[in-house]
């Protein structure tokens, strides 16, 4: 069978010229042709323009673009990254820096509590 990572690799090819990002699995014969290829338009990465079977809206997209930028305006080429989960929670983030602080001086403290 063919499900072994030893048996495939894959190569991502990004073309800056025509702005399309090829993504190719590679089965045993590499020189052969590819097993799964696909090929993504940047702007559909970016959200930009729809992609193809997406449940998105364009105005889905605007209003996670618009509810990201906290600093004034961005212009239309640059870049704010998307939580695939949502919107931040506060609370979930402050409980999060809360339990690495505390497992982190835990590890300091944990020679001199066992000795």
């Amino acid at each position: 069978k063919q499900y072994a990572l030893d048996l495939n690799f894959g190569e991502m090819e990004f073309d800056w010229d025509e702005r399309i990002l090829t993504m190719r699995t590679i089965g045993r014969n590499m020189h052969g042709s590819p097993l799964l290829s696909a090929k993504w338009s940047f702007d559909q990465l970016s959200g930009r323009s729809m992609m193809p079977g997406s449940t998105y809206t364009a105005k889905d997209l605007d209003d996670a673009y618009t509810a990201q930028i906290v600093d004034g305006p961005v212009g239309s080429r640059d870049w704010v990254c998307i939580n695939h989960r949502g919107t931040q929670n506060q609370l979930l983030t402050k409980v999060g820096y809360a339990t690495n602080s505390v497992v982190l001086v835990l590890f300091l403290l944990l020679p001199y509590i066992v000795l």
